[in-house]
């Protein structure tokens, strides 16, 4: 006769193993969860805004000071990489791969969580803004954004 009980037993011993195995492969290292989290230039400039403000204590007042300190300090080479750039072509992520134009940033610009980077043009009536997180926003709110009157 067969035993009920056991072969339940057997087969979630073989399910659980299975999804052990599963689950193992599965796991995505950190390097690759940078990567992604920097998967467009707007997201890369505002975390080397973030990671010049926190290397030097305060944000870059100019994009001179900040191109410098990406572009000519040895211990950029190993932040960047981090994040998917080559120190050489440090220049490239500081255009919008949407419109094709130079970011706009408030240089000099801190705090809780400003909005620092945004795109010049935009596409289709929106423009994509740096927070934390990049977000679209309308055209029209651009002045309020860029200005300081609003953050998010």
């Amino acid at each position: 006769m067969i035993d009920c009980k056991a072969i339940i037993v057997l087969v979630s011993v073989a399910m659980i193993s299975i999804l052990q195995i599963g689950c193992g492969e599965a796991k995505v290292d950190p390097m690759s969860r940078v990567l992604a989290a920097n998967d467009s230039n707007i997201k890369r400039m505002k975390t080397c805004y973030e990671i010049f403000t926190l290397a030097k204590g305060k944000p870059p007042k100019d994009e001179k000071i900040f191109r410098d300190f990406f572009e000519n300090d040895s211990a950029s080479v190993g932040r960047l990489k981090r994040i998917g750039v080559e120190q050489e072509g440090f220049g490239d992520i500081l255009v919008s791969e949407r419109d094709g134009q130079p970011f706009v940033v408030r240089w000099g610009a801190g705090g809780r969580d400003p909005a620092v980077i945004f795109e010049a043009e935009g596409v289709d009536g929106k423009r994509m803004v740096a927070f934390f997180k990049p977000i679209e926003i309308e055209n029209d709110q651009f002045d309020d954004y860029f200005s300081g009157k609003m953050d998010q």
